[in-house]
């Protein structure tokens, strides 16, 4: 009996050293468990994060691209319809009004009576505006447009802009001998001049126009102006025959300013790129024909004729050249002064720095 206690005593004893063996091993082998095997979870789990983020960017900048093309096509596709539904026999012509990358259309519909329609594209839709068919004009990238016309000694400069994607009149301008058919209508100094609706002399009346409608820059409707029939101007917007003839659809288009002259410094040779760019205001078109280095040179020549000099070094070899310069002011020193250059010159070279930073070149 004592015999079998003890077998019972040795077997329990056993069972219970091994259980707090097998126990005491498992929190042992738990606790010094390498922590590689959890850096290694963390590392593979950063590197899924890492292919889902990059697969999500692939996929967004997918669909912004298709937004984009979305988006281009969606103005072509307007004016079609717009065009299709013109007067039959009209005819058409792209051009740049404003300065962003989609064109207007000129609309002209055969005779003066019928008039002539300006449209443009902004926020989904085709916004247009009807204007007397003589007279009318409008200055590239300048955004204004002029319908100046009128008849049996009346007439007037009603002056238009794209604001907010609609045609907007921003100025009012009327002339001549009004109601008083006693006057000789050929005869101008019998004329009345209203600008606005107030009364001013003619000289004032032409100041006023000039400050926002230079007519020496406008591009007039007249008969040397080709239009291209609805078919034709359809097939420049979207392609005829597995062929996109868009880029050729204005003389003067975006592709074309891009296309400028490649004049580098050394082909300069004139005293001045605007010899007179500190008297008068320059304007958008004349900047389109010019390359990166003669706007880059036309903005530097305003602070040039103060003395300020250049550290760059294609700059102050170029003007160091020039009979004129005479470099005697630290650039920083020169950025200090903010009254040195007059309002003309401020208006220039900010005008030129915008242009440039349009086309890409700053």
């Amino acid at each position: 009996m004592r015999i079998m206690k003890k077998i019972i005593l040795y077997l329990i004893s056993g069972i219970l050293l091994f259980g707090v063996g097998y126990v005491g091993y498992g929190i042992t082998t738990q606790y010094i468990m390498p922590k590689t095997e959890k850096t290694s979870e963390k590392e593979v789990a950063k590197t899924k994060e890492d292919k889902k983020e990059k697969k999500t960017s692939k996929i967004k900048e997918k669909g912004e691209g298709e937004e984009e093309q979305q988006q281009s096509d969606e103005w072509k596709e307007a004016y079609v319809e717009w065009i299709n539904n013109q007067k039959e026999g009209a005819t058409f012509k792209l051009c740049y009004v404003n300065e962003d990358t989609i064109p207007e259309i000129i609309c002209l519909e055969g005779c003066n009576a019928d008039g002539t329609t300006f449209a443009t594209y902004a926020n989904g839709q085709v916004q247009e505006e009807n204007v007397w068919g003589a007279g009318v004009s409008y200055i590239e990238g300048e955004n204004v447009l002029d319908d100046g016309s009128g008849n049996m000694g009346n007439y007037y400069d009603h002056i238009y802009s794209i604001q907010n994607g609609k045609w907007v009149q921003i100025a009012k301008g009327e002339y001549g001998i009004g109601d008083n058919t006693e006057l000789d209508a050929t005869d101008e100094s019998d004329y009345s001049y209203t600008w606005n609706g107030k009364k001013m002399s003619k000289e004032n009346y032409e100041k006023n126009l000039k400050k926002i409608y230079d007519k020496k820059s406008a591009t007039n409707l007249d008969d040397s102006y080709k239009c291209v029939s609805a078919e034709e101007l359809i097939n420049e917007l979207i392609g005829s025959d597995e062929e996109t003839t868009f880029d050729s659809a204005k003389d003067k288009s975006m592709e074309q300013m891009q296309d400028q002259s490649n004049r580098k410094y050394s082909d300069i040779t004139e005293d001045y790129i605007f010899s007179d760019s500190d008297k008068r205001k320059l304007k958008m078109s004349e900047l389109k024909e010019m390359s990166k280095d003669e706007l880059r040179i036309a903005r530097n020549e305003i602070m040039a004729r103060h003395g300020r000099i250049f550290n760059d070094d294609a700059l102050r070899n170029y003007f160091e050249n020039k009979s004129w310069y005479d470099g005697t002011i630290a650039p920083d020193e020169f950025d200090k002064m903010k009254e040195i250059l007059n309002s003309t010159e401020r208006a220039n070279a900010k005008l030129i720095e915008k242009y440039e930073k349009k086309m890409g070149y700053r």
